[in-house]
């Protein structure tokens, strides 16, 4: 039971991180205008930011939780580490951002958009190394 629970809530996670995309298309959508999204606008994607953080730290605790009671030990194969080495980026790049975004918001000015450009990226190819990573960790051969 506390595997179904523990999977439900990773799961939960894994829709609640994906929520963040919606940030990163409005702040696009305004850097092509040469707009500064509307206050209500900055609060709300600085709101999905946090979800987003939040999201990924239930991840990495509900997976490793859920690694120990199936596997009984981190010990896996070379992927697992490449799938937690691409989860660590995220997570890293995940809470750069969160803290740009909020000590901006603190001094009323815009975050650095190039800094942020580059966490942005950063966090995708992260994402990418740990999808890649779990393809390869959990597919029987």
């Amino acid at each position: 039971m506390l595997v179904i629970f523990l999977k439900f809530l990773h799961f939960l996670a894994l829709f609640f991180g994906g929520v963040s995309i919606a940030s990163s298309i409005v702040q696009s959508a305004h850097a092509k205008a040469k707009t500064p999204p509307a206050p209500p606008v900055q609060s709300a994607m600085r709101t999905l930011g946090f979800m987003s953080l939040g999201a990924i730290l239930v991840l990495w605790i509900t997976g490793i939780a859920l690694v120990q009671a199936l596997e009984g030990a981190l010990v896996l194969n070379w992927a697992f580490y490449g799938k937690l080495v691409g989860a660590a980026i995220v997570l890293g790049c995940s809470a750069a951002l969160n803290f740009l975004s909020l000590n901006a918001a603190r001094k009323k000015t815009a975050p650095d958009a190039a800094l942020m450009k580059k966490f942005v990226s950063g966090a995708r190819g992260g994402l990418l190394i740990a999808l890649i990573g779990v393809a390869i960790a959990f597919t029987p051969f």
